[in-house]
């Protein structure tokens, strides 16, 4: 993700402003929403402090605020790993998955609903060693 991607999750009346306010709505009704940037370590870390910049701390701890709970993993780490893929896993039953198609034509990305039970156990193991092994302890940053 980029500084300007992850900058617009401040932006009033963005795009995304809507999706985070259905997400505050998944949280006022109890229900547990957990969200994962992967971000380059050099584009976010302030050179001077060794910390995340100020506009990227902003957007993280606004989400945790608002209850969301909320992992940073560093792009370089998930690629290594091979755990760089674009998904979100709405429940035990699916998974919706973003996946580049190298066409211009496109758009450059294709969807897909995951619902077969073996895809979705691949995509919930995958999201666990991000969130659970690689991610970044956001005291620490």
């Amino acid at each position: 993700m980029s500084k300007d991607e992850l900058y617009t999750w401040l932006d009033q009346g963005s795009t995304i402003n809507n999706y985070y306010q259905l997400n505050l709505d998944i949280v006022k009704k109890g229900i547990v929403l957990e969200r994962t940037f992967i971000l380059r370590k050099e584009a976010f870390i302030d050179t001077k402090t060794g910390k995340l910049d100020e506009r990227t701390k902003k957007v993280i701890n606004k989400q945790v605020e608002d209850g969301i709970k909320v992992y940073l993993v560093w792009e370089e780490t998930a690629r290594i790993k091979g755990l760089w893929e674009d998904f979100v896993i709405i429940d035990s039953e699916c998974v919706y998955v973003k996946e580049p198609t190298g066409s211009v034509l496109s758009g450059g990305w294709k969807v897909q609903i995951k619902k077969r039970k073996d895809e979705i156990d691949t995509y919930i193991k995958k999201y666990n060693a991000l969130t659970r092994t690689y991610s970044i302890s956001l005291d620490s940053i």
